[in-house]
């Protein structure tokens, strides 16, 4: 069975972040969150409390570019850059504000900001052609073991799971194949579990595709991907052919029947619904504003 979400590597405190002790998320965020040394440190970051910023806002800048601060200090990415976004996505701006004005502590996770931590991938990915060919060559092997390319035996669930497959899985898959000009091989899980393997060729017209796609698209569509399980759900979600509920549901099949089965297990099911929407929704926030 795919495993079904994405593992979470909890950060500490913000009054501990480093760039060496940080998630990978929240590395990049550390100069904020973190004082610089040379400076004094505030009685609130001593006291730990939750909030050591005074002011947040959306900062228009000399060059027509906007930025978040922070107590006065713009974010920063993972790749350590300025979080600087184009004039055209100043209501990105202030969802990216939004999110750590509702932050309910500085006890940050990976997932706590995902519009910021997205925005952050993007641009890191727009200054290296290097960090671009890495997310491109993470994300393809997900084409081989798509979730929506793996067939469970047809007796699963009184075969009830296998016809719901085939029903909702076959017409995504098919319009894959006109999206990208390719045939997609899938597995057949009747047939043993053998693996599944794109031809080069495919994979190729594939890649070549993900090469079109701007920084924002291709942050967000790796995103989606390592969310969902699906390279092909992450493309159509990017490109607006499935929405986040229409991809959570997809990739969500076998687990409804699970739960229709053996009942829902609390702060795991319930948590997972909820987070996957979430991803999927700035995944496709980032991709289409």
């Amino acid at each position: 069975m795919l495993a079904r979400h994405i593992s979470k590597q909890a950060v500490r405190h913000a009054s501990n972040l480093s760039l060496e002790n940080a998630g990978p998320l929240m590395s990049g965020l550390a100069r904020v969150v973190q004082p610089d040394k040379k400076e004094k440190v505030s009685p609130i970051q001593v006291k730990g409390l939750k909030r050591f910023w005074e002011e947040l806002a959306v900062k228009d800048l000399e060059n027509g570019n906007i930025t978040v601060t922070l107590g006065g200090k713009s974010l920063r990415t993972m790749g350590q850059h300025d979080l600087i976004l184009p004039a055209t996505k100043k209501p990105l701006a202030h969802l990216l504000m939004h999110e750590w004005q509702v932050l309910p502590s500085l006890k940050l996770k990976n997932h706590s900001v995902p519009l910021t931590s997205l925005v952050s991938r993007a641009i890191d990915i727009s200054k290296s052609p290097a960090v671009r060919d890495a997310a491109i060559k993470d994300i393809m092997p997900y084409i081989d073991t798509d979730a929506l390319l793996i067939f469970e035996p047809s007796d699963s669930y009184q075969g009830r799971l296998r016809a719901a497959q085939e029903n909702d899985f076959r017409p995504v898959i098919a319009d894959a194949e006109k999206f990208w000009g390719v045939t997609l091989k899938s597995m057949d899980s009747d047939k043993g579990l053998l693996g599944n393997r794109q031809t080069a060729e495919d994979k190729e017209a594939v890649k070549q595709w993900a090469y079109t796609l701007s920084p924002w698209q291709l942050a967000a569509l790796e995103r989606a991907t390592l969310t969902s399980k699906s390279f092909i759900c992450g493309a159509f979600l990017i490109s607006g052919k499935l929405t986040p509920t229409q991809v959570a549901e997809l990739v969500g099949l076998e687990t409804k029947f699970q739960v229709e089965r053996w009942g829902e297990v609390e702060d795991t099911h319930d948590v997972d619904f909820c987070d996957i929407r979430r991803h999927l929704a700035s995944c496709s926030l980032l991709a289409r504003m």
